[in-house]
């Protein structure tokens, strides 16, 4: 029985999605990432500013001369439905074979594009598992129990808009003839509830896997790319995906260090002009 006020509040407050935004910023936090919360990003198609959950930042690389900053960036919406499971829809008929080693696809800054394109020349930068996929890759993202959920398509259309947005006010803010700064940005969205994979079997039976991670093709030519691809982890899988992201960007650093000739010239060109 409640017996106080505040009991009230924790009991409501525990049922929104503000604590899980804490935890998702704390695990990250924890592990070093750079956080800001509630942050905003212009929404181009109707000019106005919009709310997005978590923007996490780690470094790559740091440059003295040119001056260049390579940063790994995620940004997130989290999601809280723990009574009705978000499921990830598959297909064997469509065919995606190779577009997970397009790395050059991803969101990036201007010089960011040039980056991921000479990286995506080199075998360690391609198999990295930050560009690569685990699962297979779905085509959609749906929510039970509902009839016309459109949670998971906002969320989804949220993530890439914020995405692809922060990577034009960088390139606005940052690159000047002094200092460039390269984001690989990443569309994510954290679940509190249960995640699973769908698809049918040989006899159209309906196969339902319980994961903790998978990854959307969101194919929505308005937000800016012809295709995103937006990872999705539910909060109990999060600590393992962070620790995935930081191991793996040791091994990008170094990619980085080595394969990026053309890039860095580009940059001392446009720095020296």
């Amino acid at each position: 029985m409640m017996n106080s006020f505040d009991d009230k509040i924790r009991k409501w407050f525990s049922e929104q999605g503000y604590p899980l935004e804490m935890r998702v910023a704390m695990a990250f936090q924890t592990h070093k990432f750079i956080v800001t919360l509630s942050s905003y990003y212009k929404d181009s198609d109707e000019n106005k500013y919009r709310e997005i959950d978590i923007i996490v930042s780690r470094n790559l690389y740091f440059q003295q001369s040119p001056l260049l900053f390579i940063d790994l960036t995620y940004v997130i919406e989290c999601k809280y439905s723990p009574d009705k499971p978000w499921i990830l829809l598959q297909s064997m008929a469509d065919n995606d074979s190779g577009i997970s080693h397009d790395i050059d696809k991803r969101i990036a800054t201007t010089m960011g594009k040039l980056a991921l394109l000479e990286l995506s020349l080199d075998n360690d930068a391609r198999n990295n598992k930050i560009f690569t996929f685990d699962n297979r890759l779905s085509y959609g993202v749906t929510r039970a129990f509902e009839n016309h959920s459109d949670m998971p398509y906002k969320a989804l259309f949220s993530v890439c808009k914020a995405a692809n947005s922060r990577a034009i006010e960088i390139d606005k803010l940052w690159n000047n003839k002094t200092t460039s700064k390269i984001e690989f940005i990443f569309p994510l969205v954290i679940v509190d509830g249960q995640l699973y994979d769908c698809n049918l079997g040989n006899d159209n039976d309906i196969i339902l896997n319980n994961v903790s991670k998978g990854t959307v093709i969101f194919r929505n030519p308005s937000i800016g790319d012809n295709l995103s691809f937006v990872e999705i982890v539910t909060e109990q899988g999060l600590e393992d995906f962070i620790k995935i992201i930081n191991s793996e960007a040791d091994i990008l650093q170094n990619c980085i260090r080595h394969n990026l000739p053309k890039t860095k010239e580009r940059i001392e060109i446009e720095q020296m002009s």
